[in-house]
């Protein structure tokens, strides 16, 4: 067989003028995964491999041409170690072993005005003591996905203690221009972005009196290799790189070949040499992800990578590349066509190589794993940021609300129980003048509570809409009514189940529901068993359910209380178990999703992670309802892993139906939404809530997490795979946190869940507005030595941002201790006491050393005695 050349003229360079002429090809055939090693099931992922035919070149008989080889092995080799001489000199000089900067030497190399970069929890990590550095060592290593802090600092600003921020460093924070320049692997500018600093931080110093506003400039930037530098003086830049370098050596790699045109002037002699000893073949996989190359033989190896675009790249190909292809397909995709079209102003997510694999000459079965990522190697800094921005944008803003609810979609329940429980909702309204305004408000239309349910012309369809609606409304209401701890009593012919509420309740106002555990219907508990009486806890009244366990017709259930009246709604719910099941109970801690946010048309895996020393018989059954309500048949594994594949954007309910022990099944429900277009988000776990009990969702990367209730916390463990310990983590509680009056989350890593040593940063969201004087503390209260947070500002502890179109959801960013470990403290309401506390802790810095001599209260007026001669630097790498 022989290698058609001309066919395949953009795929392979002419080798015949080195006198080697393919005759054969080689088959490679393998599969494209993700980074965590599942099956990525889709088509048009465009698959690339390439090589070097090395052991055809004989230079004892290529005389002239020698030097064209010599200089093609160096670009060869340059391909695969493709970072900047800048770059590999500054971290020579001045990096430390963990990737920070070596302060000591860095000092010592410029004179005047210097410039430093971090990520932005650097500037929270530190101590917050008046006399010990608050912000910590430099970086030259930034971490993928993190915001970029750069500051600069004159040497002959500050005193001996001004404040924890300058401390930190020789001289004083101060204002100016920051230019930060990207460059290619050859140490090339492709890009140059100008900061100007703006007043990001504020510290009290000696005096608690007085602040102090320190400037720096912010920014996300892709992937890459970066200087940055005071403007007008590039001799003092600063050298760091965002990502891993080996990565970005890998990246480089490829995308040189692609942009092999611009080295023309550069490498005149070595283009020419390329393309005599380097071979190419694309392809592109199938609908379940499988692909087959024919590469021509002659190479010892190939180097192969993955990538996916979508049909608008494809269409815009001889835009992109100013040439005339007749019918661009998949198989003419280059990965620099997708960072081109993304310069053009596309905001999408796309499959992009994870690595650049290795294989060998007809390999089977090989794997080319890819990483959904937002953004594109080299791209621009500028479109870049905003496109980060808006991304943060619409997760911050995102609710859980739409995704909680009844297990079973209501529009498939009984017209009998259909009826029951839209009227015991519609008692809610009328105990509710605030429930039923935004309920009309959000269906944008008035809302009968008089409903005839025996009309013949009674419109099902709109019954289901106000349920679906006001279940919504319910959970991201303001007004919120306390509920406490309720017990529970199983007799043989009585269950007794209590539930208090801190306020006075009408029957009027309150709601039963059974929920089943088999995946059935919710139904209305007659107002027979159950009554209102004071609980003698809470200050109100609890509703007490006595239901007869003949009633009972599934192992497990859950009684679930909605109350309402004119200081606002609550609700309750406690899981039951029949005491005639004598088999065993799933004891289900999580499930695990390879995405918490798919695209229209993405398949969703899942794994059901059981209690540590519980086991399960697996997973029998999978179904999905996609956003019109129509079913999506999903997929049951031998693996112990179940799929299905979105059906476009919008919420998508999944029911999974999981085996027990003893072999009884039982259904664990949940939501996913899918969006437009899918993202790819940091490690993330919700709180989900079904008939059997709470679980947790744990995905992008998590492999495991769990939830427990301690107290009035609510404690959430996330689980990563060793060595992969992430950068940031979000935690969406929902309506979990519901009586809670304090988060725990602790990251740990590994099978053996062991204890990570990292601060991560963690961003915590909350489906309810925070007032203005709500005390939030990043620990437990005190007086002095605190960690306090104010709602919607910035302190050295983190943030709490109001998020949503009206401000109705509250973000709070922070980061762990050094364990992964990190405690919240939330009081929506103070007291007096309590918010004076919170008012002082955040007027104060932290006194945490012996030598500060602080009384009290009096500490506000009385000022502070620093002892002399402890002044206290940060550490400095040795």
């Amino acid at each position: 067989m022989t290698w058609d050349i001309e066919a395949h003229d953009d795929q392979i360079r002419d080798v015949t003028t080195l006198g080697t002429i393919y005759t054969d090809v080689s088959s490679i055939t393998g599969q494209v995964v993700d980074q965590h090693g599942d099956p990525v099931e889709q088509d048009n992922i465009t698959v690339e491999a390439w090589g070097v035919d090395e052991p055809a070149l004989d230079e004892a008989d290529l005389g002239e041409l020698e030097d064209d080889i010599n200089s093609a092995r160096d670009l060869a080799d340059e391909l695969e170690n493709s970072v900047p001489e800048d770059y590999d000199e500054f971290t020579d000089d001045f990096e430390a072993d963990d990737g920070r900067l070596d302060t000591r030497e860095w000092d010592q190399a410029i004179d005047g005005t210097y410039p430093l970069v971090h990520q932005s929890d650097d500037w929270s990590v530190g101590t917050a003591t008046v006399i010990s550095s608050s912000v910590d060592d430099p970086r030259v290593r930034i971490d993928e996905g993190e915001r970029v802090t750069i500051s600069l600092w004159d040497p002959d600003e500050g005193g001996w203690v001004e404040n924890q921020v300058d401390n930190s460093f020789p001289g004083a924070v101060t204002e100016g221009t920051i230019v930060v320049e990207q460059m290619d692997p050859l140490g090339e500018t492709i890009d140059t972005r100008t900061l100007e600093t703006t007043p990001k931080y504020e510290t009290t110093g000696a005096n608690p009196l007085s602040t102090n506003e320190h400037h720096v400039a912010e920014a996300r930037l892709p992937v890459g290799i970066y200087q940055a530098y005071p403007e007008g003086e590039r001799a003092k830049a600063y050298t760091f790189v965002v990502g891993d370098p080996d990565d970005i050596a890998a990246d480089y790699a490829q995308d040189l070949w692609d942009r092999a045109d611009r080295l023309e002037q550069r490498y005149d002699m070595a283009e020419n040499a390329l393309d005599d000893v380097v071979v190419r073949e694309r392809t592109t996989t199938n609908a379940t992800g499988h692909f087959e190359v024919n590469a021509p033989a002659g190479p010892d190896e190939y180097s192969i990578q993955a990538y996916k675009g979508d049909e608008e790249v494809i269409t815009a190909l001889n835009d992109l590349r100013d040439e005339n292809l007749e019918d661009p397909s998949f198989d003419d995709l280059r990965l620099e066509d997708i960072r081109e079209y993304s310069l053009d102003g596309a905001n999408q997510s796309w499959l992009l190589p994870a690595e650049t694999g290795t294989v060998y000459p007809e390999q089977q079965d090989a794997e080319v794993q890819v990483i959904r990522s937002d953004e594109i190697p080299w791209d621009d800094m500028e479109a870049y940021d905003d496109w980060r921005s808006w991304l943060e944008d619409e997760l911050l803003n995102e609710s859980v609300a739409d995704l909680e609810g009844f297990d079973e979609l209501p529009e498939e329940w009984t017209d009998e129980n259909l009826t029951e429980i839209h009227d015991n909702y519609t008692d809610l309204l009328e105990e509710n003048d605030h429930l039923q305004d935004e309920l009309e408000d959000a269906l944008d239309r008035e809302v009968d509570v008089d409903v005839d349910y025996d009309d013949p012309d009674l419109n099902n369809d709109e019954l289901v809409d106000e349920i679906e609606t006001l279940e919504e409304t319910l959970r991201t209401l303001e007004d919120r009514i306390d509920a406490g701890d309720g017990e529970t009593e199983i007799g043989e012919e009585t269950i007794r189940a209590t539930f208090p509420f801190a306020s006075d309740l009408e029957p009027d106002g309150v709601t039963v529901l059974k929920h089943p555990a088999d995946g059935g219907d919710p139904t209305a508990v007659a107002d027979e068993h159950w009554h209102i009486e004071s609980s003698g806890v809470l200050a109100g009244d609890q509703v007490v359910v006595e239901y007869p366990t003949e009633e009972l017709d599934t192992a497990v259930g859950q009684f679930e209380v909605v109350v309402a009246n004119d200081e606002g709604v609550g609700r309750s719910d406690q899981v039951i178990q029949n005491p005639a099941f004598e088999g065993l109970v799933p004891d289900i801690q999580a499930i695990s999703l390879n995405t918490h946010s798919p695209g229209p048309s993405e398949q969703v895996a899942m794994t059901v992670r059981p209690a540590d020393g519980e086991s399960i018989d697996g997973i029998t059954d999978v179904t999905a309802y996609d956003p019109d309500g129509n079913t999506i048949a999903g997929e049951v594994r031998a693996d112990d892993r179940a799929t299905f594949t979105t059906n476009g954007a919008g919420v998508h309910h999944v029911k999974l139906t999981v085996a027990s022990g003893s072999g009884d099944e039982f259904v664990q429900a949940f939501k996913v939404r899918a969006l437009e277009d899918g993202r790819s988000d940091d490690p993330t776990i919700r709180v989900a809530d079904s008939a059997s009990g709470s679980f947790a969702l744990a995905g992008e990367g998590l492999r495991n997490a769990a939830i427990e209730r301690e107290d009035d916390r609510l404690a959430v463990r996330g689980v990563v795979p060793a060595d992969e310990v992430p950068g940031s983590i979000h935690v969406k509680p929902g309506e979990a946190m519901t009586g809670a009056d304090g988060l725990t989350v602790r990251v740990l890593e590994g099978t053996d869940q062991r204890q990570v040593s990292s601060n991560i940063e963690t961003v915590v969201h909350l489906d309810r507005s925070l007032d203005a004087d709500a005390a939030v503390w990043r620990g437990d209260p005190a007086w002095f030595g605190a960690n306090p947070l104010a709602v919607d500002d910035t302190t050295r502890h983190g943030e709490v941002q109001l998020r949503g179109e009206d401000g109705e959801k509250t973000v709070i960013r922070t980061y762990t201790d050094s364990d992964g470990t990190i405690d919240l403290t939330i009081d929506p309401d103070p007291g007096i006491v309590a918010g004076l506390q919170h008012s002082l802790a955040m007027s104060l810095p932290s006194p945490s050393l012996p030598i500060l001599s602080v009384g009290a209260i009096h500490a506000a007026t009385a000022g502070l005695t620093v002892g002399l001669g402890l002044f206290t630097r940060r550490r400095v790498a040795a």
